[in-house]
């Protein structure tokens, strides 16, 4: 099993419900993620791994994790964990979503 990467800011983390979309969106730019979205009509976006080169084919090995309107409190988390797993600091995370 793999092992859990600790969150240091228990404040925040119990807050993660009050992340929004918009709040994510703004996040991953300030990150310099890759976020793709659908041609179509779908409010997801995708969380990419970092160097994905968004103008070429996305294949499936490049998708990290989506993001999308009205997420609850588990995804957020989820979406939080993912991130982190890029090599992302917690503490740059928080700042880019506002909190600190």
């Amino acid at each position: 099993m793999a092992s859990e990467i600790p969150i240091k800011r228990k404040n925040l983390w119990d807050s993660r419900g009050n992340i929004r979309f918009r709040d994510w969106t703004k996040a991953i730019e300030k990150l310099d993620i890759p976020l793709s979205a659908p041609n179509s009509g779908s409010s997801h976006q995708a969380i990419r791994k970092l160097g994905t080169n968004l103008n070429g084919t996305l294949g499936i090995d490049s998708f990290v994790v989506n993001i999308y309107p009205d997420m609850t409190k588990q995804v957020n988390g989820d979406v939080f964990k993912e991130i982190r797993k890029l090599g992302f600091a917690e503490d740059d995370i928080w700042k880019a979503l506002g909190k600190l």
